[in-house]
């Protein structure tokens, strides 16, 4: 039964998401699935990746709704919305993900050839 609520809350929170995914990026994002790990994006376009307090990594950040992303084609629609990750002083080192809604509170990311969901909250 808790089982069925947790995925029931999880198929709600994502309808949402798709319908509201105009709002900012900007602030402190925690990992649903591990606390410890903290992703934080500036006005100044970059992200910085934390885990457990401690700078794992600063990328250059963008949005786009156009193909291709990472050297794939993406579909691209009025409500697709794609995240480049792009680690500072390593250009050949990029990372993509399918936006997939942001909310003031929420952010699902999918990172793009790879399956499953990254859940943050924001701070």
């Amino acid at each position: 039964m808790i089982a069925m609520h947790k995925v029931l809350s999880w198929v709600i929170l994502f309808l949402v998401l798709i319908t509201y995914q105009n709002e900012s990026l900007e602030g402190t994002w925690i990992a649903e699935s591990d606390s410890k790990s903290k992703w934080v994006f500036t006005n100044d376009g970059k992200c910085k990746r934390y885990y457990d307090n401690e700078l794992l990594n600063t990328y250059v950040y963008s949005l786009s709704n156009k193909s291709p992303q990472c050297d794939k084609t993406v579909p691209i629609n009025s409500k697709t919305q794609y995240l480049k990750l792009v680690k500072v002083g390593k250009v050949d080192s990029e990372y993509c993900y399918e936006v997939n809604g942001i909310t003031s509170e929420k952010l699902s990311l999918r990172q793009m050839g790879r399956g499953g969901l990254l859940l943050f909250d924001k701070q």
